[in-house]
């Protein structure tokens, strides 16, 4: 499914999210549930659930992006970065959300390649036992430093290991394409 949108403020609330959508003309559009610095945060409130699903006319097309914290390929902080990720799909499923947009992690205590991607894939596993019906988009990034995700092939690594594949997939940021060095510049080199 190809629909094009943006990336939207949730400043004034999350209710607010429709009016900008159809002000801007998106078909759909990304947004975060949360404060995306902090590992930690309050609750939704029954009315803020109740006024989003009123408000949003097709939750199911909205990806939320996942905190900047979370750090899936890190051993020594596993329990602390999976509670903001089930947190943040626990918020999906309250709201009817059914996409998560997830950066894959960086391996800073330098396990590899193969057993930090497969690390992001049982905790994937976990989350997805844990919430049920959020599929989870994993982004491609740009490269810099130990971010894992920057070339296709990490990208199909962490996929080769997740279970559920219905549930699986990704987002393909075409900035952080480009900052990696795939030439989009043109149909011909984008379909290459």
């Amino acid at each position: 499914m190809k629909l094009i949108g943006a990336h939207l403020s949730i400043a004034k609330g999350l209710h607010t999210v429709q009016k900008q959508m159809d002000i801007l003309g998106c078909e759909t559009c990304a947004i975060f549930l949360k404060n995306q610095r902090k590992f930690e945060s309050s609750e939704l409130s029954l009315a803020e659930i109740e006024k989003f699903r009123k408000t949003v006319r097709n939750p199911t097309i909205i990806l939320p992006h996942g905190s900047y914290l979370i750090n899936l390929a890190n051993p020594d902080t596993v329990e602390k970065n999976m509670t903001c990720f089930l947190d943040d799909l626990r918020r999906c499923h309250k709201l009817g959300i059914q996409l998560y947009n997830l950066h894959p992690g960086s391996d800073t205590k330098k396990i590899g390649t193969a057993a930090a991607t497969k690390l992001i894939a049982d905790n994937i596993n976990r989350a997805m036992e844990e919430v049920p019906n959020i599929s989870i988009c994993i982004e491609n990034m740009a490269g810099q430093g130990n971010v894992l995700g920057k070339t296709f092939e990490e990208l199909r690594m962490i996929i080769d290991n997740v279970k559920d594949k219905q549930r699986i997939g990704i987002t393909l940021d075409t900035c952080h394409l480009f900052v990696a060095g795939f030439d989009i510049r043109t149909d011909e080199s984008f379909e290459k």
